[in-house]
C-alpha cells in the first residue's frame, strides 16, 4: 500500500515528463501491438480466404479436369461412332450392290422356273396322251369284251384287265391333279348338279369292293341338305370317292359310313359338312400329323399290305381347301378314323313337287329289319323323312314278333324292310314266312337285295314280296319301292335321278348319225364300237381334213372329234366346220383328246367345240354326252348297224323286261302277258291323242299329265326309247315348252308305231 502510495504522488517535473514519454511509448506501443495485432490478423484472414480461394480454385480446377476429360471421351466415342456409321453405310452399299446381283439371280431363275414349269406342262400333257392312248384300247376293249359271251375263267381274266387298267388310269390321274395343285394350274368348275345322285353313284361304285370284304357301306344324306347345288361336282366326288375308298381299303369288318349335314346357311350359300366314319385299323397319334403330306403312309409295311401312291389324302387335303374347308381327321388306333371336310355351294329353291302317293306316306308304320346297326340307322333316317314311324328288328324271329304285337294291337305296321342278308336266315325266305302268317297279310313286305343276288322277279313275286330294292339304298330307291308298292309305279324324277346320270338308249330304239374323227385305230375301234352300241350309226375320218370333206357332203348329228391329228388338227377341223354356214356350223362338236391338263377343256371351247370327253373314253360318260346334245331321230338302224341289227325287230323292246313279264304269266295264268299287250295297245293310242289335244290346246300343264302316265306304262312294256320320249314331253311340258314339245311328238307317234309292230309280233 506505501508502494502504491509512493507510485502514485506527483513527482518532480523532469520525473513527470519522463512518465508521459514512457506512457507515450506505452499507448506507441499498444498502437504498434494493436496495428500489428490487426495486421497479423488481416493477414491471417487474408491467408485463410486465400487458402480457401486456392481450395475452391483447386476443387472447381478439378472439375473442370474431369469435364474435360468427360468432354474428350464423348469426343472419341462421337468419333468411334461416326466410324462405325461410315462403316454401316459402306455396308449397307454392298448389301444393296450384292442385294441387286441376288435380284437379278432370282429374276433370271424365276425366268428359267417358268419355262421349266411350261416345259413340265408340256411333257405331263404328252406323257397324259401318250399314256392314255393305250389305256384307251385297254379299258374299252376290255369293257367291249365283257358283253360278249365268255367262259367263267375267260370273264374272270377279262375283268381283271379291266380293273387293272381302271387302277392305273386312277394313279395316273392322282399324279397329273398332284402335278397340277402344285404348279397351281388345278382350278374348281362351277355347274348346276344334284348332291343326292351324285354320291349315291359314289357309293355304288365302291360297294361292291365293300361287299366282297364283308364291310357295311352306307350313305345318309340328311333331308335338311340342299339337293340342287352349284359347285364342282366331279372335284367333290373326287375326294367322296378317295376317302371312302381308303376307308373301305382299311376297314376288313364293321362298317363304312358317309353322312353329309348343314354346317351354315345364309341366303342361297349353304356349307356343307362330309363324314367318312370306318371301324377299321385306326391311325396312331403320332402319325396323324403327317398323313396330308404327299407321298406319305402310315409306314412301310401299310404301303406293302395295301398299296397306294400316298398321293390320295394330299390332293383331297387340297381340294377340300379350294372348295372352302379343310380336311381333318379323328382316329383312334384300333378302333377307327373319321375323315371330314367342309365344302361351300351355292343352293337353288326347289319347286315343292311331292307325289301324291309319298304325301300319303305320313303316319305309317315301317319296321326294319337288318343286323347292321349302321344300316338300321340311315334306313331309320330315310323313312322318317318320308314321314313314316319307324320300329327296328334285328332278326326274323324279332321282326315276327314285333309284327305280331302291331297287328294284334291297335296300330299294325303297313311295311316290312327286310334285308336279304340276315344272321342264319336268307331275307327271302323270312319274308315269305311273314307273308303266310293270315293277320300280316296286310303288311307290305320289301325285300333289300344284297350284291350278287340274280334272283328272277317272277322267283321273288312268287316269294310274296311286294317290291325289292339292291343295295346301296338312297333315298330315290327307297322312295321308288314305296311308290311301287301303294300302286304308283313309276320312274325316279329328274331331282332323284339328277341332270349328270345318263341312260344309256336301247339299241335300236334310236338311232345318231356320227362322224367320228380319229387317227388311231384302236380308239376308233373302241369309240365306234362303243356308240354302235349306243344305237348310233358311225362314220370315221382319219384326220381334220377329212372330217371336213364329209361333213360338207352329208348331216351329221354330232362329231366326237380328237384334237391332235395329222394333216390337220382338230382345232382347225373345228374352225372350218364352223365356216360352212348355218346348217353345217350348229352341228355339236365334242372334242376327244388323252390330254387331262388344266385349260384343255377352255381350249376346245374357245376353240368353238361345245364338249369336252376324256380319254379312255367309257360308256357311260358317251352316253352321257349323247343324251345331252343330241335328239335322237326314231329311225332303223343303218349303215354298220344293219347287219348287227338285221332281222331283229324286237330291238325296240328290252329283252329282259319281256322275259320278266311272260315269267309272271306263269303255267296258272299263260294269257297274262298276251292280256297286258292288248290292253297297252288299247289304251296308249288313247292316251296319246289325249297328247296331242293338249299341245293343240296349248296346254302345257296337259302335256305333262298325259305324257307322265304314258311314260311308265311304256316302261312297263318295255319299250324304253319310246318311255324316254315320253319323260322329255314330260319335262318339256313341265316347263312350258311348247317348242320342245313340237319337236318330241311326231317322234312320238312313229316310236310308238314301231312299238305296236314289236309287240304284236311277240304275242304272234
Amino acid at each position: 500500500m506505501a508502494e502504491t502510495r509512493q507510485q502514485d504522488s506527483p513527482r518532480p517535473q523532469p520525473a513527470g515528463r519522463e512518465a508521459a514519454l514512457v506512457a507515450s511509448l506505452a499507448f506507441g506501443g499498444a498502437v504498434v501491438a494493436g496495428v500489428a495485432w490487426g495486421v497479423v490478423a488481416g493477414m491471417t484472414m487474408l491467408t485463410i480466404a486465400a487458402c480457401v480461394y486456392v481450395i475452391t480454385m483447386r476443387g472447381r480446377a478439378t472439375q473442370l479436369e474431369r469435364m474435360m476429360a468427360g468432354v474428350i471421351r464423348s469426343k472419341h466415342r462421337f468419333e468411334h461412332q461416326i466410324d462405325e456409321r461410315l462403316q454401316a453405310e459402306k455396308d449397307l452399299r454392298a448389301q444393296a450392290a450384292s442385294l441387286e446381283e441376288k435380284g437379278a439371280a432370282l429374276e433370271l431363275a424365276r425366268g428359267q422356273a417358268e419355262s421349266a414349269s411350261r416345259v413340265k406342262s408340256v411333257f405331263l400333257a404328252n406323257m397324259s396322251h401318250e399314256i392314255r392312248t393305250p389305256m384307251n384300247g385297254i379299258i374299252g376293249m376290255a369293257e367291249l369284251l365283257l358283253d360278249t359271251d365268255l367262259g367263267r375263267e375267260q370273264r374272270d381274266f377279262t375283268k381283271t384287265i379291266h380293273s387293272s387298267g381302271k387302277g392305273l388310269l386312277r394313279i395316273l390321274n392322282d399324279i397329273l391333279d398332284f402335278s397340277k395343285i402344285e404348279a397351281g394350274k388345278l382350278e374348281l368348275e362351277s355347274h348346276e348338279f344334284h348332291l343326292r345322285p351324285c354320291l349315291q353313284g359314289v357309293v355304288e361304285l365302291l360297294y361292291s369292293s365293300a361287299h366282297d370284304k364283308g364291310v357295311d357301306l352306307t350313305c345318309l344324306v340328311h333331308p335338311s341338305v340342299p339337293d340342287r347345288l352349284s359347285g364342282d361336282s366331279t372335284r367333290l366326288r373326287q375326294v367322296v370317292t378317295n376317302l371312302i375308298g381308303n376307308a373301305i381299303k382299311f376297314t376288313s369288318e364293321g362298317s363304312v359310313a358317309l353322312e353329309v349335314s348343314v354346317v351354315s346357311r345364309h341366303e342361297s350359300n349353304v356349307s356343307l359338312r362330309f363324314d367318312i366314319a370306318d371301324t377299321g385299323i385306326g391311325i396312331p397319334a403320332d402319325r396323324q400329323r403327317d398323313l396330308f403330306r404327299p407321298f406319305t403312309q402310315l409306314d412301310a409295311s401299310v404301303t406293302r399290305e395295301y398299296g397306294g401312291t400316298g398321293l390320295g389324302l394330299a390332293i383331297s387335303n387340297q381340294l377340300a381347301s379350294m372348295m372352302g374347308g379343310k380336311l381333318g381327321v379323328e382316329s383312334v388306333e384300333g378302333e377307327g378314323s373319321t375323315f371330314s371336310f367342309d365344302a361351300c355351294f351355292t343352293a337353288f329353291e326347289e319347286a315343292d313337287r311331292v307325289q301324291a302317293d309319298i304325301a300319303s306316306l305320313s303316319g305309317r308304320r315301317m319296321l326294319v329289319v337288318d343286323t347292321s346297326e349302321s344300316s338300321r340307322r340311315v334306313l331309320r333316317a330315310y323313312c322318317e323323312g318320308l314321314g313314316l314311324k319307324v320300329d327296328e328288328a334285328t332278326g326274323h324271329l324279332d321282326a315276327i314278333e314285333t309284327l305280331r304285337t302291331g297287328a294284334t294291337g291297335s296300330r299294325p305296321f303297313d311295311f316290312v324292310l327286310i334285308d336279304r342278308d340276315l344272321d342264319g336266315v336268307d331275307g327271302k325266305e323270312a319274308a315269305s314266312e311273314i307273308k303266310s302268317i293270315l293277320e300280316l297279310k296286310g303288311t307290305a313286305v320289301i325285300l333289300m337285295n344284297t350284291l350278287g343276288r340274280t334272283d328272277k322277279p317272277s322267283t321273288l313275286a312268287r316269294a310274296g314280296l311286294d317290291a325289292w330294292v339292291s343295295k346301296p339304298i338312297g333315298a330315290a330307291k327307297l322312295q321308288s319301292a314305296l311308290a311301287h308298292v301303294m300302286a304308283d309305279v313309276d320312274e325316279p324324277t329328274d331331282r332323284e335321278r339328277g341332270h349328270a346320270a345318263s341312260t344309256p338308249r336301247t339299241s335300236g330304239a334310236a338311232t345318231a348319225s356320227v362322224l367320228l374323227v380319229e387317227d388311231n385305230v384302236v380308239n376308233q375301234k373302241v369309240a365306234s364300237m362303243l356308240l354302235r352300241r349306243l344305237g348310233c350309226d358311225v362314220q370315221m375320218a382319219n384326220n381334220g381334213k377329212i372330217a371336213v370333206e364329209k361333213v360338207e357332203s352329208k348331216s351329221f348329228d354330232i362329231i366326237f372329234m380328237d384334237c391332235q391329228m395329222p394333216v390337220m388338227s382338230g382345232f382347225e377341223a373345228t374352225a372350218a366346220i364352223r365356216k360352212l354356214g348355218p346348217a353345217k356350223s350348229s352341228i355339236p362338236i365334242v372334242a376327244m383328246t388323252a390330254n387331262a391338263m388344266s385349260g384343255d377343256r377352255e381350249r376346245c371351247l374357245v376353240a368353238g367345240m361345245n364338249d369336252y370327253l376324256s380319254k379312255p373314253v367309257q360308256r357311260d360318260a358317251l352316253a352321257n354326252v349323247l343324251n345331252r346334245w343330241v335328239e335322237l331321230e326314231p329311225d332303223g338302224p343303218t349303215g354298220a348297224d344293219t347287219a348287227m341289227n338285221e332281222g331283229n325287230e324286237n330291238d325296240v323292246l328290252d329283252r329282259e323286261v319281256i322275259e320278266s313279264l311272260r315269267e309272271l304269266s306263269g303255267p296258272d295264268e299263260p294269257s297274262l302277258f298276251a292280256e297286258l299287250v292288248e290292253l297297252f295297245l288299247d289304251d296308249t293310242p288313247i292316251r296319246i291323242k289325249d297328247l296331242d289335244n293338249a299341245f293343240a290346246k296349248a296346254d302345257a300343264e296337259g302335256i305333262e299329265r298325259a305324257a307322265h302316265a304314258l311314260k311308265s306304262s311304256a316302261a312297263n312294256l318295255g319299250a324304253l326309247g319310246l318311255s324316254e320320249l315320253f319323260r322329255e314331253l314330260e319335262g318339256a311340258g313341265r316347263e312350258n315348252d311348247l317348242e320342245r314339245a313340237a319337236g318330241l311328238l311326231p317322234n312320238a307317234h312313229s316310236e310308238f308305231q314301231r312299238v305296236e309292230d314289236a309287240l304284236k309280233a311277240e304275242l304272234s
